[in-house]
């Protein structure tokens, strides 16, 4: 038997906005922070906390990118 999976979000059309590698830094180190204090009992607090990571390492990505560090 084969359980279907749902994705946790399907990306939509990349950001246009990029933020500076300093910044995307930041806000990956703020959000590494909020994990710490979420609840594991609260279902959507980790829902929501798992989407804000999901949007931190993507504006990573992109900086690390945009900055020249990345090929693809």
């Amino acid at each position: 038997m084969t359980r279907q999976i749902a994705p946790l979000r399907r990306p939509t059309k990349a950001s246009a906005y990029t933020p500076s590698m300093p910044i995307a830094l930041d806000q990956a180190r703020r959000a590494l922070a909020a994990s710490e204090r979420v609840d594991i009992g609260d279902h959507a607090a980790l829902i929501r906390q798992a989407i804000a990571l999901d949007e931190r390492l993507r504006q990573l990505l992109a900086a690390l990118a945009a900055d020249g560090g990345s090929q693809s």
